[in-house]
């Protein structure tokens, strides 16, 4: 008779039922026998309901437990936060415009990120979320701080320029009850002016207080990833993932400005989860979420929108269907829909009159001799053949090295860098691993395949600079390889699977 586990022999304990990143099989346990009178399995007595819960290693979270304290970083990020504010308070006093915007605009920032924390925390069960994302965005201010003061007191150079002086005029348009017409169409350029002069028209209209608003539309995107991963993938091991894309510092730094890309993350974010909804059998949440996503992209950069749907169309015909025969066909239709519609929108914007090899690697070049100036200029290795992918994808992910750099922040690229180079080596086993899976984990396969047109598209950029800007689009999905925790099963899988086939071999017959 089989046991009620399932796990009374090594075959059913090697094959592993269970998800393998959310479950120790060396912790699970033979049940007790039953005895008479006891209520079979699933029966609560509601004395149970007072009686504190006997957990196993299994059923301990990897993180930290809800009563546990407040961890020592958050505390030195509230603490920054205090001091940021009383500053601002000061220069706010002393007639600093930049600071009475800041003052106005972070601490109002700062409560709806409360409110999204509290409720995310109710929704979970886990009253540390609400401590980690709080801490989180304190930092997240403190680095768009860090990106006004290099950019516009040191460099006194950017976009942002643009989008603050056209964003002023457009806020001003709508105070007096009409909008700014611009000629041409909505998108790119002209897209974010419009969305800066919104931006003004509902918060104090301040060049700093832009940049926290952005720093907060980044933010939310990363939130989006994080539920994403913990829809997808793993519902114990998601606040490593989220520890790791909120202080990333490349993530806190380079999306936190008036700028392309603090709205691109955010884009990303929400096209994530309605990717990660759809292969986890959410169709109308997934093609919500995935459509707002899509199209924001496709306002900004089409060309990105394109990287997320390669990889979602590759995730929805390697993963097992998880819904029924109507549902699959309508998610396959809507995913194809929404590729044609992509690469449609990408050839528009770039007047680009078909996707053949040789309009792609004129694209790529053309990216390579506009982005060639400057003193972050380098000889890029564009990925047009196969032989080069390796070299190109170290290059757009990884670069500049420290013997590379020529100011503090390639300096400090680099070093991230040198961190992910390590740790895509520790991880590498347990990368291949998830690639494997993907069939059980179609978001492996949607963030794999993302990655490499990622780095197919980008590889023709030949400025450091642009490089590490352009990228933290797509550094939330590697993160999603290189934060996977170490299986400690593979060892007994190992040795559970030799001695199944020890034991089951037939001796020879003897004539």
């Amino acid at each position: 008779m089989t046991p009620p586990n399932g796990m009374g022999n090594n075959r059913g304990r090697a094959r592993l039922r269970t998800p393998w990143l959310d479950v120790d099989p060396t912790a699970i346990r033979k049940p007790p026998p039953e005895r008479r009178g006891s209520r079979p399995p699933g029966r609560r007595s509601p004395r149970d309901d007072h009686r504190r819960p006997v957990t196993t290693h299994a059923d301990k979270p990897l993180e930290l437990a809800p009563g546990a304290p407040t961890p020592p970083w958050v505390v030195g990020a509230y603490v920054l936060g205090a001091l940021m504010f009383v500053c601002g308070v000061v220069l706010a006093v002393a007639g600093n415009k930049q600071a009475m915007g800041a003052v106005v605009t972070g601490p109002l920032l700062l409560l709806i990120t409360w409110f999204v924390a509290r409720r995310i925390s109710a929704i979970d069960g886990n009253p540390q979320i609400v401590p980690i994302l709080l801490g989180a965005f304190c930092l997240k201010l403190a680095g768009s701080l860090v990106r006004f003061w290099i950019a516009a007191v040191v460099y006194h150079s950017g976009d942002f320029y643009d989008y603050d002086k056209w964003g002023r005029r457009i806020a001003d348009g709508l105070r007096h009850g009409h909008l700014l017409s611009q000629p041409g169409r909505l998108a790119g350029t002209d897209f974010m002016r419009y969305l800066t002069g919104y931006v003004y028209f509902l918060t104090p209209a301040r060049l700093l207080s832009g940049f926290f608003v952005y720093a907060f539309f980044s933010f939310v995107g990363l939130i989006f990833f994080w539920r994403a991963y913990r829809l997808a993938i793993s519902q114990k091991n998601d606040l490593r993932y989220l520890k790791w894309i909120v202080l990333l510092p490349s993530l806190l730094y380079w999306p936190s400005a008036i700028g392309k890309d603090a709205f691109m993350v955010l884009a990303a974010g929400v096209a994530s989860y309605g990717a990660a909804s759809l292969l986890t059998g959410r169709f109308l949440g997934g093609i919500t979420a995935l459509s707002l996503g899509a199209a924001a992209m496709c306002y900004v950069r089409p060309h990105v929108a394109l990287v997320i749907c390669a990889g979602l169309v590759v995730a929805v015909f390697v993963g097992r269907s998880q819904v029924g025969f109507t549902t699959t066909l309508l998610t396959i239709g809507f995913v194809i829909a929404l590729a044609f519609a992509v690469l449609h929108a990408s050839s528009s914007f770039f007047g680009i009159q078909n996707f053949s090899q040789a309009s792609i690697a004129k694209q790529l070049n053309d990216v390579s001799a506009q982005s060639s100036e400057g003193g972050s200029a380098f000889a890029p290795i564009i990925a047009n053949n196969p032989i080069k992918f390796p070299a190109a994808a170290f290059t757009v992910l990884n670069r500049p090295f420290p013997i590379e750099t020529h100011s503090g922040q390639e300096l400090a690229t680099s070093i991230e860098g040198v961190v992910l180079i390590v740790l895509t080596i520790k991880t590498w086993k347990r990368s291949i691993r998830a690639i494997r899976n993907s069939r059980r984990y179609p978001y492996f396969a949607y963030a794999f395949v993302a990655i490499l047109v990622f780095v197919f598209a980008f590889s023709g950029i030949s400025n450091f600079g642009i490089l590490a800007r352009q990228r933290t689009v797509i550094e939330p999905l590697l993160l999603v390889f290189l934060t996977l925790p170490k299986p400690d099963d593979e060892p007994r899988l190992r040795d559970d699977q030799a001695r199944r086939k020890t034991r089951f071999v037939r001796p020879p017959s003897v004539r």
